[in-house]
């Protein structure tokens, strides 16, 4: 038979369980605002009935009810949606660190030299002007040395722009060390709430603030690299980044391996071997370092070694000033650009040679070995962008600049000038394209703006899939201040009600207790 105060413990646990869910709401409204935050909710549960045995009903009983249970406190989370956001946030997060790489490196390689660009085109068509001139006036000092401050300012705009590479090179460099030490503290963080909640689930504790702290360390850390997540079962997750490789397996930690490789690099590798993510900053930041800087460099690089080697031949191919006054029949052989490299250690007798001419730049002690094929080279040509420099000899001595053309004819006659200034048009040789260098070096920077305006493109795409996936995240965990008031004002009646009820009890029992007996008194 039903108890007397049934109704008693009925009341109470809808009084306990209205307080819960209310608390809970406002849990929810405090950290409305709160990142990381998931919505929280109270499942309330009928409680487990009482059996009601009765005559009339068979072999069946019947059950009595005994109120409502709060069976949980619930993180209202979709694991699906979790995961599509922090694929998509890698893939966001790649693109964006690779097309704000693109964007300094246009920056920096613009023609404007007063928005901060090389002016290389300018400088390059300055040169060519200059050796017109030249041709024209080849006897004039004054020629002469307007030729050699081109050259120089051309030369300045080489060193720009391979300065400016080396520092974003090192900027890059740097960015992936912060990258993987971000890494590894975050992996020693979920470790560390791994553990906490480890020991609290099986207990039955809630974790539930722990584990969106947690979530959110996961979030971060799919900005930085791509991840998967596993869930152990025991309340511990393992975290496995580029495609598969353990970096958190519950309370343990197999941090990144920062090291630095022979040219001084910042080097990542994760169980001994060179990680190799799928997404995120730390995968850009080195892709952007080691492919993009490379391959741009490198095309530079042979942009100078093709236009310093033409130069140099059709220059040491010509006949100076300093001869024709003497009367000598021989080609200059008196290279305009040499290596800056090679300057700084070369051997001062070597040098004091060279400058009286008793040593020839084409003698075979200066046949490179470590050429492609060996010897095919001069060890005093420049190996990159960042390399050359215009030849001491002519910018002391102005007379050696070679103007004229060989066999000589007496007079300065301009044909080596025109020569040189007919590069301005003239394909490179020891370019694969056999470009002129305006076309070539059109081509790089066409180049390089495609490949800019395709990752621009691609990251606008990701970050409008990141910003669509984390809409359907909010509608689902994020916290509605119109939901959660309209939740009070709902727990709060439910809780007046239960309150009343619990008073209409108390008053049939306090007619029970001091009304019995009184009768016929």
């Amino acid at each position: 038979m039903r108890s007397t105060f049934t109704g008693v413990e009925i009341a109470r646990r809808a009084l306990f369980a209205q307080q819960a869910a209310l608390q809970t709401t406002e849990h929810n409204v405090a950290n409305a605002n709160t990142d990381g935050y998931t919505r929280q909710r109270a499942e309330l549960v009928a409680a487990r009935p009482l059996p009601y045995p009765g005559l009339t009903m068979g072999a069946l009983p019947g059950q009595i009810g005994m109120g409502v249970d709060v069976a949980r406190i619930a993180r209202l989370r979709d694991g699906f949606l979790d995961r599509q956001y922090r694929e998509e946030r890698a893939a966001a997060a790649y693109y964006e660190t690779l097309s704000n790489v693109y964007d300094r490196l246009q920056a920096v390689l613009r023609e404007d030299p007063e928005l901060g660009g090389t002016g290389l085109l300018a400088a390059a068509d300055a040169f060519f002007g200059a050796f017109d001139d030249l041709a024209l006036n080849a006897e004039r000092g004054e020629a002469r040395e307007q030729a050699i401050g081109a050259a120089q300012s051309l030369v300045d705009a080489f060193w720009h722009i391979a300065e400016s590479l080396d520092r974003i090179r090192g900027d890059l460099d740097f960015q992936v060390r912060q990258i993987a030490e971000e890494v590894n503290s975050i992996a020693r963080r979920i470790a560390d709430l791994n553990g906490q909640i480890g020991r609290l689930r099986p207990h039955g504790l809630m974790t539930n603030d722990w584990e969106d702290a947690r979530d959110h360390l996961l979030d971060e850390l799919a900005a930085r690299v791509d991840l998967e997540v596993v869930d152990l079962g025991n309340g511990m997750i393992r975290v496995t980044i580029a495609g598969g490789k353990t970096l958190v397996d519950g309370t343990d930690v197999r941090p990144l391996e920062i090291g630095t490789d022979g040219a001084g690099r910042t080097t990542v590798a994760l169980g001994g071997e060179a990680l190799q993510a799928r997404g995120g900053t730390l995968q850009a930041a080195m892709e952007a370092r080691d492919r993009v800087l490379a391959d741009l460099q490198g095309r530079y690089d042979a942009l100078a070694r093709a236009f310093q080697a033409e130069v140099n031949r059709r220059h040491m191919a010509g006949v100076n000033l300093r001869d024709i006054l003497a009367g000598k029949t021989d080609p200059n052989n008196i290279p305009f650009f040499v290596s800056r490299s090679w300057l700084e250690t070369l051997d001062p007798a070597v040098w004091d040679q060279l400058q009286s001419g008793t040593l020839s730049w084409t003698d075979a002690q200066f046949l490179d070995p470590n050429a492609d094929p060996p010897g095919s080279a001069y060890v005093w040509e420049a190996r990159g962008i960042g390399d050359v420099a215009v030849n001491p000899l002519l910018v002391r001595d102005r007379t050696l600049l070679a103007a004229a053309g060989a066999p000589p004819t007496g007079i300065a006659d301009g044909r080596t000038a025109k020569a040189l200034a007919a590069l301005r048009t003239a394909g490179l040789p020891g370019l694969p394209t056999g470009e002129a260098f305006g076309e070539a070096y059109g081509s790089l920077i066409g180049r390089l703006g495609i490949d800019a305006q395709r990752t621009d493109h691609l990251r606008e795409m990701k970050a409008t899939l990141v910003e669509q996936v984390d809409r359907q995240r909010q509608s689902v965990h994020g916290v509605s201040l119109d939901e959660e008031m309209t939740k009070l004002i709902e727990y709060q009646h439910a809780y007046s009600a239960a309150a009343r009820a619990l008073t209409a009890i108390d008053q049939l029992l306090d007619r029970l207790i001091n009304g019995t007996g009184l009768v016929g008194r």
